[in-house]
């Protein structure tokens, strides 16, 4: 699945979401997590893109999260063999 952050006229996503990967890296967890929950995304996907385990790019003005979230609604990405990252232990890739 695909989360699109889209820009406005006054905002650019592309570079807010750069500057917030900027703070994560300074340690500035809870100011990069307070941007990135203005988007409306939950906290395991904020988490997810701060730890750079939720992979995301740049088309144009909008920044593209790809993440998974299977039927035990576990959200993170997928391994080489399009299952969970922690697959197969958790046993929760059913779809």
């Amino acid at each position: 699945m695909e989360i699109k952050l889209m820009s406005a006229p006054m905002v650019h996503t592309p570079s807010i979401i750069e500057l917030v990967m900027q703070l994560a890296g300074e340690r500035k967890m809870n100011v990069a997590d307070k941007i990135l929950e203005s988007y409306g995304l939950n906290k395991t996907v904020r988490l997810g893109v701060l730890h750079g385990s939720i992979p995301w790019r740049v088309e144009g003005e909008t920044v593209i999260l790809t993440i998974l979230t299977t039927s035990s609604g576990w959200t993170g990405t997928q391994n080489a063999r399009g299952r969970c990252e922690d697959a197969p232990c958790c046993g929760c890739c059913t779809f």
